[in-house]
């Protein structure tokens, strides 16, 4: 199971808009075999290959699908932008922080009889 947050990004001024306004063939990321040893990178692509449905690894065609939802991610912005100009959601400083000295853990594949 995946769980995704959506979080307003408050864009103060030119700047900001600036750094946050980039497009999905700006934004790369690696590919991993997570079914190996050691998690090795099999190639590096963007965001655009990924969404296209399919990207090339040694020569390959792989298919590609997407662990979120466009649709779902403008639908979730349109309501935060209606409540906060609304003003039922009001920009506050954060009510905790994420710890300091954490890192993400890898996923383990789980034996298929146990799902």
């Amino acid at each position: 199971m995946f769980v995704g947050i959506g979080i307003p990004i408050p864009v103060l001024d030119a700047d900001i808009a600036k750094r946050v306004s980039v497009s999905n063939s700006q934004i790369e990321t690696s590919v991993l075999d997570y079914g190996s040893p050691g998690t090795p990178k099999l190639g590096q692509v963007t965001y655009e290959e990924l969404q296209s449905g399919s990207i090339r690894i040694d020569g390959k065609k792989i298919r590609t699908a997407p662990v979120s939802s466009l649709a779902r991610a403008r639908k979730i912005a349109d309501e935060l932008k209606k409540w906060l100009m609304e003003g039922q959601f009001e920009v506050t400083k954060p009510v905790q922080l994420f710890p300091a000295n954490t890192s993400l853990q890898s996923l383990k594949e789980t034996d298929k009889s146990h799902d």
